[in-house]
């Protein structure tokens, strides 16, 4: 409200004060919202409606949220989705809230005039896998082993970059309960890679046929 008052504005020094206030605001939002979505997951009530995803938009959508701040950072986007895997099965905002997760990660801890990629493939066992992977930081064998962990930001709570250590916990929950898994790989200094793995669909809607249902 103090930003949007112009009668009479505030001074420029004010207007940064405002912003901060503001962001602090969001960033404890945040931090609310991911706890409370954590806590439903442990107690077993999360509603989940599964249907088919085209991917094609479903990654389009996620990609515009991020577009602003990779530009900032002069990163490169580049997409490759394979067209023998058009569509996963999943309920669409806990998908959208799993590839946004990890495509802001890939952009947040990236250096600057990097690459973020997001690609997929038809996998074994009637599943797609999405992978996003980038150039940035990577992680020890130390981070890598706490990667999982609620709240753990593995030691750059004070590198300025926002976070809550929870987001990559809920994402795993949530590709587990759509019946899928999301797993990291990682060198320090060479980048990470994070793979999303989703029962396969039909783009026309229909899942496609269990290959072990007439065994």
């Amino acid at each position: 409200l103090l930003g949007m008052d112009q009668e009479p504005g505030l001074a420029p020094h004010q207007t940064d004060w405002a912003q901060q206030i503001q962001r602090a605001g969001w960033h404890l939002l945040e931090m609310i919202n991911d706890t409370l979505d954590l806590a439903r997951m442990e107690a077993g009530t999360v509603p989940l409606a599964l249907e088919p995803l085209p991917l094609v938009p479903l990654v389009s959508a996620c990609r515009a949220l991020i577009e602003a701040p990779a530009a900032e950072l002069g990163l490169t986007l580049e997409e490759r989705l394979a067209a023998d895997a058009p569509a996963v099965r999943g309920d669409a905002t806990r998908v959208k809230q799993i590839l946004t997760n990890l495509l802001s990660n890939a952009v947040k801890y990236n250096r600057r005039g990097g690459q973020v990629s997001i690609g997929s493939r038809r996998a074994p066992g009637g599943l797609v896998e999405i992978t996003v992977a980038d150039t940035g930081l990577g992680m020890t064998e130390d981070q890598m082993a706490a990667l999982f962990q609620p709240y753990n930001r593995l030691g750059r709570e004070n590198s300025g970059i926002e976070g809550t250590g929870i987001g990559l916990v809920i994402s795993r929950r949530l590709a587990e309960l759509m019946g899928g898994t999301l797993q990291a790989s990682s060198r320090d200094g060479a980048g990470s890679t994070c793979t999303l793995r989703l029962p396969a669909a039909e783009a026309s809607g229909t899942p496609p046929a269990d290959p072990g249902a007439s065994r």
